[in-house]
């Protein structure tokens, strides 16, 4: 009999405890990127610079990280240009959206690339598309986000002339 009641408080005891694991320890719940901006920062012969701005959600009771940014510019439906991956180290407090941003530099593959684009209309339509990776020591995760934005004809016109190096001829800025 008294073994009985031992066993039965000891099933008790596990049970409880087993109860207090489980219901206490909440499941992580995944953050959220909202596209925010995107700026040229530079178009030159050598590349193009993007600024891009995001704001990062983190739903979950504890702080997370941004580990890495994956991404490739594509330049009116024609040109792409990476991957570019970069690491990237921006704490994202508990319960809160924190406004995250990060440069882009893209390299041009080939000087047709520019003169491809510059023959277009007014603006170039460019797509920034990427993923970024959120989480701590052991997990992690890969958010997907796209952001849209225009680069200037003048300015690709400008790259192209500028990496042309003809003597006699000044900068274009």
């Amino acid at each position: 009999m008294m073994w009985t009641m031992h066993r039965a408080t000891f099933l008790v005891l596990i049970a409880s405890i087993f109860s207090l694991f489980v219901l206490g320890c909440s499941k992580p719940k995944a953050p959220t990127l909202t596209p925010d901006t995107t700026t040229i920062t530079s178009v030159t012969p050598k590349g193009i610079g993007v600024r891009v701005t995001l704001a990062a959600y983190n739903p979950n009771d504890f702080a997370l990280t941004t580990q890495k940014v994956s991404a490739k510019i594509v330049l009116d439906n024609k040109v792409t240009l990476g991957p570019i991956d970069k690491p990237h180290g921006v704490s994202l407090p508990a319960n809160s959206t924190t406004k995250v941003t990060f440069d882009l530099d893209a390299t041009w593959a080939q000087a047709a690339q520019i003169a491809q684009l510059a023959t277009g209309g007014p603006t170039v339509p460019y797509v920034v598309d990427g993923t970024m990776t959120i989480g701590g020591k052991t997990l992690n995760v890969d958010l997907p986000f796209k952001l849209k934005g225009e680069v200037s004809q003048a300015q690709l016109i400008a790259a192209g002339l500028n990496g042309l190096k003809i003597p006699g001829l000044p900068m274009i800025r």
